[in-house]
Parts: C-alpha cells; structure tokens; sequence
C-alpha cells in the first residue's frame, strides 16, 4: 500500500531565493531524495512578513495541498536563517495550516535589542519601529507551539545561537517538546546543507507518507 503524500514547505533566508537549495549542489540530491513535496516560495527581503506575505504562502500551501489532496496533518514548516524566522511565524499564527515546523540557523529570539552585536542582527525596516518589534519576536508567541513537532539547529559559532539557547530554554519552561541540535561552524550555508537532511527526516517521522508522482 502506498502512503499519503506529505507536504513541506521551505523558506529561504536573506540573500538568498526560491532556487538556492536546487541549485547548489550540497543541498539538491537531499531535495531529490526527500520524501515530500517540497514548496519553495519567493520571498524577496520580506522576512516572510511584509504586508500580504504570510497569506501568499498560505495561499499557495493550500492550493498545492489541494492539488495533491494532503491534510493540514500531513504538512510542514522550515527554513533557514530568515526563513527560520518566518516559518517559526508563520505556524505560530496559522497553526491550522502546518503540523510539523523545523529551522536552521534561525533568528528566534529576533528581534531583541538586549543582545550585544555580535549575537545579533540589524533590525530590517519591514520590523517598523520599535514598539512593535515584542510582538514580531517569537519568543512572544511561543506558547502557540505547544502540541507541534518541533525540530531547530544552528552552530555553535553562528550569531544566532544565544537566540536559539533562549528559545530552547523558554520552549522547555513552556512545558513544549521539542528537538534541538547544535552543530559546529557558524552561520554559513555549509550548515543549512549539513542540517536540512535531518530536518526533512524529522518532517518524514511526524507526518509519514511519501513522495507524490
């Protein structure tokens, strides 16, 4: 008998677009290899959450899950860096829509002006003014992944990982199971390549199913 297909969609970071993982080589035999169908979306510099984005990626996760007949159960959410980020967000507030999240090198804790500059980011101006930054954080909606498989990694040397320490640490004071992984290097795309095979298997584990042909 053939299982279900299942769904996972896959936000890039900045810099970057919905072709990188097929086009380099260190990630496009895991692509080929996954079990999923995989949904790349276009993000531009959004951090997936300029006006009209996370309902773009909605949308085309729906249409895509129609096309296929594949359940919210049988969907997730991951990415990279930026992508990590606006993943982590979006299923924070669309948890009707994905099951499973998974980030790498992921801004978690972002933003935070209490971090000194080498664990941090510059705020983008989609973020807006200050006021609004506790509201865009994560960290400020955490408890909306309880009951979600989650999975995350960064570097040990990545600027990212204090913020990927407290969120582990505000996950685990939540009560909220959780998988984290820490892997050497910094926050480089050697690490996106190096962890997104292990991402993709923890989405196979939670969801099941194969690929659709």
């Amino acid at each position: 008998m053939t299982a279900e297909p299942t769904l996972v969609v896959l936000l890039h970071g900045s810099g970057r677009n919905h072709r990188t993982l097929v086009e380099n080589p260190s990630t496009n035999d895991t692509l080929k290899s996954a079990s999923h169908v995989i949904l790349m979306p276009e993000g531009g510099a959004s951090w997936w959450i300029a006006p009209g984005y996370q309902e773009y990626v909605v949308e085309l996760t729906e249409w895509v899950a129609q096309a296929f007949s594949i359940p919210p159960n049988r969907r997730g959410c991951g990415g990279w860096s930026m992508g990590a980020y606006g993943s982590v967000r979006l299923i924070q507030q669309y948890p009707h829509v994905f099951t499973s999240w998974t980030g790498i090198l992921g801004l978690l804790d972002f933003p935070n002006p209490g971090y000194p500059e080498r664990d941090n980011h510059v705020v983008p101006a989609v973020f807006g003014p200050p006021a609004q930054w506790p509201g865009l954080n994560p960290m400020s909606a955490a408890d909306a992944l309880r009951g979600k498989p989650l999975w995350f990694a960064t570097g040990k040397g990545a600027f990212d990982y204090r913020m990927n320490q407290a969120f582990h640490k505000k996950l685990n004071s939540l009560g909220i199971k959780h998988t984290f992984k820490t892997l050497d290097g910094g926050h480089v795309f050697s690490a996106v390549a190096e962890a997104l095979p292990e991402a993709l298997r923890f989405h196979e584990r939670v969801l099941g199913g194969a690929r659709a042909h």
